[in-house]
């Protein structure tokens, strides 16, 4: 892609190498060069994947040797049994590996997936607590399937983690509605910050208030529209405006 090697030779090509050979293809070829190179790199990929039929077999990792699992229930053996088939994935390096190779190369190079998922295919995810808060061993994988006691347990988890997300993406929402929202007084800033605008629009035609149209936000030609709305409606309809405003005070 830039004309070198961008990794050492017995090394695999990592997501991040790829992002760093991408900036200096960028910075050297400019945009069109950069977007070309990448869409050969991905028919490669793409070619690659056929011959090779990398894909997951029902069986995966059945022949990968891994440490013995706790005989006895308790959550701390299994949380360290967990971290420990985790470090022996994490070590293994033979991706010609018939049985797990291609799995393991797409985590360790960024494509795909982390350890611990492929952990959690193969045998365990170690212990979680059930709603009672006793700690239940996760002694399956997704691979040889779950008992519903560990389906039960992990998924208080799973609801736990996807309104973690939720209020995650709520927060930022709110963060960027208020860093990008106008913060002067005009109609169309007040408009724009109202959950409903028609009141503002009403408002501003019932008491002839016009738009100076000197805010950043109101100087876009689609939001310039605003003000000829606003002195049509303010000329034509003001008993309108006025009809609004009085059910308004009413509700």
């Amino acid at each position: 892609m830039i004309g070198r090697d961008i990794v050492p030779a017995g090394e695999i090509i990592t997501r991040a190498m790829l992002e760093e050979a991408s900036q200096q293809i960028l910075q050297r070829d400019g945009m069109p060069g950069t977007l070309e190179k990448l869409e050969k790199l991905t028919q490669l990929g793409f070619a690659g994947a056929r011959a090779s039929g990398a894909s997951i077999s029902p069986f995966v990792g059945s022949r990968f040797p891994l440490p013995s699992a706790p005989a006895e229930d308790d959550g701390d053996h299994w949380k360290r049994y967990q971290q420990e088939v985790s470090e022996w994935l994490a070590a293994h390096a033979d991706y010609t590996h018939p049985d797990l190779g291609p799995q393991l190369l797409a985590v360790k190079s960024g494509a795909w997936g982390e350890i611990e998922q492929l952990t959690a295919l193969l045998c365990t995810q170690g212990a979680v607590s059930d709603i009672q808060g006793n700690a239940v061993p996760i002694r399956h994988g997704y691979r040889d399937g779950l008992q519903p006691a560990e389906i039960y347990a992990l998924a208080i988890g799973a609801r736990e983690g996807f309104a973690q997300i939720q209020g995650e993406w709520l927060q930022l929402s709110q963060e960027i509605r208020k860093r990008d929202r106008a913060q002067s007084f005009h109609v169309l800033a007040r408009a724009m910050r109202a959950e409903q605008p028609a009141i503002v629009f009403a408002h501003a035609a019932s008491i002839g208030e016009i738009d100076p149209l000197i805010d950043v936000d109101s100087r876009l030609p689609a939001l310039a529209v605003g003000r000829m709305s606003i002195e049509i409606f303010s000329n034509r309809h003001k008993p309108i405006a006025k009809l609004v405003l009085s059910l308004r005070s009413a509700l």
